[in-house]
């Protein structure tokens, strides 16, 4: 049986319930309660979810994300610069997939990193995905802000710093505040 097995097509709105989802179903396995898992996130071109004709074999495809403080170059497939008045930018369909944090080959878990699927020649910065604009909230005891959902390592060109994303607030809303 394969390890990680998870189909499914989420608006962003449901990103957090996603990423739970994928991990706790991830985890049921016999096998992956052994093995600490990890997401790989890769953006996709598509920018219109019915573009894509079935759910993935692994993982989730999210949609509906929106990037704060960067814009996204879609041709390059990697952060930019914020397009002048542009507030929020729209980030392409992006699959969310488990991944095994130690490698190995067991169905789905060949990756050893969450940048595996990151080309060679290109850095990324480590993109907190947010529930809404507010990012305040209350501290859950794991010292994150209710707000938080996770972490997602987006690319970025080489002449780009991660400071430089970061002294930008740079972020992921799942909802914005329209």
């Amino acid at each position: 049986p394969s390890i990680f097995r998870l189909r499914y097509v989420a608006h962003a709105a449901r990103a957090c319930e996603c990423a739970d989802a994928t991990l706790h179903s991830s985890a049921q396995d016999e096998t992956a309660r052994a093995m600490p898992i990890c997401c790989d996130v890769q953006v996709l071109q598509c920018t219109d979810p019915s573009e894509l004709k079935d759910a993935p074999e692994e993982g989730a495809y999210v949609y509906g994300l929106f990037l704060e403080g960067a814009g996204w170059d879609k041709e390059a497939g990697v952060l930019c610069e914020q397009a002048p008045r542009e507030l929020l930018t729209p980030l392409p369909v992006m699959w969310l997939r488990p991944v095994s944090s130690q490698g190995g080959d067991g169905h789905g878990a060949s990756h050893a990193s969450p940048t595996a699927a990151l080309p060679a020649m290109t850095k990324s910065y480590a993109c907190p995905v947010y529930r809404t604009a507010i990012r305040r909230g209350v501290l859950s005891t794991t010292g994150h802000s209710t707000m938080w959902v996770m972490n997602v390592q987006l690319p970025m060109s080489l002449s780009q710093s991660e400071d430089h994303f970061v002294k930008r607030s740079t972020a992921l809303l799942c909802q914005t505040s329209d």
